[in-house]
């Protein structure tokens, strides 16, 4: 659709000339066209010259358009013309001059094809846009008062509705030219602001200045806050905010925080944008608080410039103390829509690789925030989620390494839909890589195409009373886990449900006890994963307390044991009550008795068994007398009656459908519940025997 000549005035500085030849010169004040939505240039865009009021796409419609080359020449072009990557016309790759003989219309399309501005008459007598320049005094006081100087107040007043340009020239001979504003101002959306290299705007404290137009400044510093004054970008025109133009410098040293504040600040006063970093190191020595009360639907992006880790854009945190962070929530405000990506945060204290003190982000209080391409090293933890009410929050394509730990989910809090895609985890030095408290409750989190390697203990963690609510491991890879300290590469305790792990390697062979170890909740499964067993005894650990652990349906499922020595274990059911355990299609086949041992036995019960033969050759022993066992004593008796016929008798309660399997390996019969069913077992033969509630029965005797 045509755009108003008024919204494109604007957006594009046109400034017409009659040059020597009598051409009109088609020349940008700002030097580039400008995209409409976001402020910057147009790159690849296709302009069109034609008669006045007609549509200079159409071939019929366009006039004679020349291009004035770097040499001073002058030459005829097809159109359209094409801009460069920073929205300046070019002619054989150069830029160049746009030239037309009279009055004209403009179009301009993106390189999509989406038309960008179309102005139906450039007149050259009078409707030139932003053809007056104003230029203000430096010296005036307030340039928010009208004087006897020219201040930018005198401007707006003299340009009334008309276009036009306020320009901010460095002509004070000094370092810097400064513009004092000591009265609140508005620019006006027909006044575009410009501000050369040098030039400053210092506002008072208390003092607003709100700018509705165009507005021209490169990554240098323009202004100067004073106590509480503030610039504030209304009509949501501008959407990118230079950490330069309140004066970072981003050289390593410089304590750049009151100037990332300050744009922070801007941003959100504004309704939004993108505070835009550039390939530096800035060093912020205090807590950037995220988000202000009454600011929460407010759109924010933190945007680095990506590249190496030593070249692109990088935070360094060198004061933030234990227990804060350098991005921090403002306690008392919820934050939505915000984003932080592509670049680094490293928590060394300076001149060294120890690890600091403070985090580098704690969260509370979020929703719809993402964090994306971030490398964060040397900090005490990558993310501390604090307290209740994070949602919908996604940690994706980011690098944490040699940090003391990398997730910590605290106490009192309650994540819902938090999500790691394409997370790499490497060298966490003084704790679990990813850890849940007592108390933390999360709920639906998810580890997505995630790796752990080397990670000095385990790679994800849960206290007792976590209690964790729908956790997915889809696709992940670990490696050499707890190689400093640690039982368990996955040690998850008591309160939880649905846990699940599908398509996964897990090769962590540093761990003293097991690679996983799940005690006390409902519906663990397993689906497709590799598990290692080097160096570590065994796969898998469930529970640890007599009668107390109850696992309430294990599922594993297409997996893969890998071990590097007989005799190690696959599966241990430790002193655990686990009701329901389904086993298809595993390696080995969990119904197998070969080496390594399959199942070791200690103090458990087995409500039903799917899929699977439980025969393992597991509690061999030498009687020395009759014997009983309870419940509690397992399920697999491996006997040698020592020379004399023994009694194995039940003895306590059982559940119906509890199962025993009973190897006789010696010489002599061993009897099967003597006062009861009074079943012989013969010498190296075996029998299998169920409880039906009331009575024992045997279900098969005599297997050789």
């Amino acid at each position: 659709m045509k755009i108003k000549r008024v919204l494109f005035s604007i957006l594009l500085v046109l400034l017409l000339s009659v040059n020597a030849n009598a051409y009109i010169t088609i020349r940008l004040g700002p030097e580039y066209f400008p995209q409409t939505s976001i402020g910057r240039p147009v790159s690849s865009a296709d302009i069109y010259v034609g008669i006045p009021d007609t549509d200079p796409e159409i071939v019929a419609n366009q006039q004679t358009l020349y291009v004035q080359q770097e040499d001073g020449t002058i030459v005829a072009v097809a159109q359209p013309i094409s801009t460069g990557a920073g929205g300046v016309p070019l002619y054989l790759g150069s830029p160049v001059v746009l030239l037309a003989e009279g009055n004209y219309s403009l179009k301009v399309l993106n390189k999509t094809g989406v038309q960008i501005y179309y102005v139906p008459n450039v007149n050259v007598a009078s409707d030139n846009p932003y053809f007056d320049y104003c230029t203000p005094g430096y010296l005036a006081v307030d340039q928010g008062a009208v004087g006897a100087l020219t201040t930018i107040k005198s401007c707006i007043d003299t340009l009334g509705a008309n276009n036009g340009t306020i320009l901010l020239k460095h002509d004070s001979g000094g370092a810097t030219t400064t513009y004092t504003l000591s009265t609140d101002e508005t620019i006006p959306t027909n006044v575009s602001l410009e501000i050369e290299k040098g030039s400053i705007i210092s506002i008072d404290t208390g003092k607003t200045l709100t700018i509705n137009s165009f507005f021209k400044a490169e990554a240098y510093k323009v202004f100067n806050l004073t106590g509480t004054g503030v610039v504030v970008f209304g009509g949501g025109n501008l959407k990118e905010y230079y950490t330069e133009w309140w004066g970072a410098l981003g050289d390593g040293s410089t304590d750049d925080y009151t100037a990332i504040r300050a744009a922070y600040t801007c941003a959100l006063n504004s309704k939004g944008g993108i505070i835009q970093f550039l390939g530096k190191r800035y060093v912020i020595d205090s807590v950037i608080e995220i988000g202000l009360a009454g600011n929460l639907d407010v759109p924010i992006v933190f945007q680095g410039v990506t590249g190496s880790r030593e070249e692109g854009t990088i935070l360094q945190m060198d004061a933030i103390a234990t227990g804060h962070a350098l991005f921090e929530q403002n306690q008392g405000a919820y934050v939505y829509k915000h984003r932080f990506r592509d670049f680094s945060i490293n928590g060394a204290i300076a001149g060294s690789e120890v690890v600091g003190d403070g985090d580098a982000f704690r969260i509370a209080y979020l929703n719809d925030v993402h964090f994306d391409n971030l490398y964060i090293t040397s900090c005490n933890s990558a993310f501390t989620v604090t307290n209740q009410d994070v949602d919908r929050v996604t940690i994706k394509r980011s690098y944490f390494a040699g940090n003391a730990q990398d997730v910590i989910f605290l106490a009192a809090g309650a994540s819902y839909h938090m999500s790691f895609e394409s997370v790499q985890f490497y060298n966490t030095k003084e704790g679990a890589s990813v850890e849940f408290k007592n108390g933390s409750r999360p709920k639906i989190t998810t580890f997505r195409n995630c790796s752990w390697i080397s990670c000095g203990y385990e790679n994800v963690k849960s206290e007792a009373g976590s209690n964790i609510f729908e956790m997915f491991f889809d696709n992940i890879y670990s490696e050499l886990g707890c190689a400093t300290g640690g039982d368990y590469a996955y040690d998850f305790l008591s309160g939880h449900r649905n846990l699940s792990f599908r398509n996964s390697d897990m090769y962590d062979n540093g761990c003293a006890e097991a690679v996983v170890h799940l005690v006390a909740a409902r519906n663990y499964s397993f689906y497709g994963c590799s598990i290692g067993l080097d160096n570590t005894t065994r796969a898998m650990d469930l529970g640890t307390a007599v009668g107390v652990d109850t696992i309430y349906g294990l599922i594993l499922i297409g997996n893969v044991f890998y071990d590097d020595a007989a005799g190690d274990t696959i599966l241990v059911l430790n002193n655990a009550n686990v009701r329901q355990i389904t086993s298809i299609s595993n390696w080995p086949s969990l119904s197998t008795m070969e080496i390594p041992t399959v199942f070791e036995v200690s103090n458990y019960y087995v409500d039903s068994l799917k899929g699977t033969t439980f025969v393992p050759r597991l509690n061999a022993a030498l009687m020395t007398g009759h014997e009983t066992f309870t419940a509690h004593d397992g399920m697999t008796f491996k006997r040698d009656a020592g020379g004399v016929a023994r009694n194995f008798n039940p003895t306590g309660s059982f559940i119906t459908g509890h199962m025993i399997f009973l190897d006789n390996y010696g010489g002599e019969t061993i009897t099967f519940d003597s006062a009861g069913i009074n079943v012989d077992v013969a010498t190296t033969e075996k029998g299998i025997f169920y409880y039906d509630g009331a009575a024992w029965r045997a279900f098969m005797v005599g297997i050789p």
